[in-house]
């Protein structure tokens, strides 16, 4: 018969080189480790922004909060001045000497409408604001009333009607508690000026101009 002729096969692949093969190469799996690690860095400096933006929103709200309380108690005071205008009269006729200083008035309870305290979830000591209002009555000086004019009217004489001018100032300062921190927070100072009739005295008075 015919001679067989030998025909050569390709040695097969080793198992280590199709492995090598089939899978990623020692440096894209780096790559991909430094991606991710980039990725994770970024995604926490975006959430540690984010918590900071959050909580600086809620200080601040916080703060326009309080000055917002300050502010309508200083003016409470002013209205509460107006309202006891007898104890406004009073407080004028205590003055001695002819610029008596600034005279208190007290008892309106002004502050315990305004004071405010919220409890904390999980906490002992929560948030309280505590004020303090400091309200008094300045007196001004004399002033000829509307009824008679300079041109008219005797001054020296002590049957000349005239107007007692004054000024009310009200005070108001907050005190806050936090987490059993206290800290002095905002302050008010409201002064409107006024007047009322009465005999002559003639005292000058001290106020500052309007």
């Amino acid at each position: 018969g015919r001679p067989r002729v030998p025909v050569a096969r390709p040695a097969p692949p080793s198992a280590h080189r199709d492995r090598h093969r089939s899978g990623p190469s020692r440096p894209q799996r780096g790559a991909a480790l430094v991606v991710a690690l980039v990725l994770l860095v970024a995604t926490t400096v975006v959430a540690v922004s984010t918590l900071s933006g959050t909580r600086l929103s809620e200080t601040m709200a916080s703060n326009a909060q309080i000055k917002s309380i300050v502010f309508e108690a200083a003016e409470s005071g002013i209205e509460s001045a107006w309202a006891g205008r007898e104890a406004v009269v009073a407080a004028l006729a205590k003055g001695s000497g002819n610029a008596p200083g600034a005279q208190p008035l007290t008892g309106l309870g002004l502050a315990e409408r305004y004071d405010q305290a919220r409890a904390t979830a999980g906490e002992t000591a929560g948030f309280e604001i505590d004020l303090e209002i400091d309200l008094t009555v300045q007196y001004c000086g004399e002033v000829v009333s509307r009824t008679g004019s300079e041109m008219n009217a005797d001054l020296a004489d002590v049957a000349v009607p005239v107007s007692y001018v004054f000024d009310i100032v009200s005070a108001a300062d907050s005190v806050v508690t936090e987490a059993g921190t206290q800290r002095a927070d905002a302050r008010a100072r409201h002064v409107q000026r006024g007047a009322v009739g009465g005999p002559r005295t003639g005292r000058t008075g001290a106020c500052a101009p309007p």
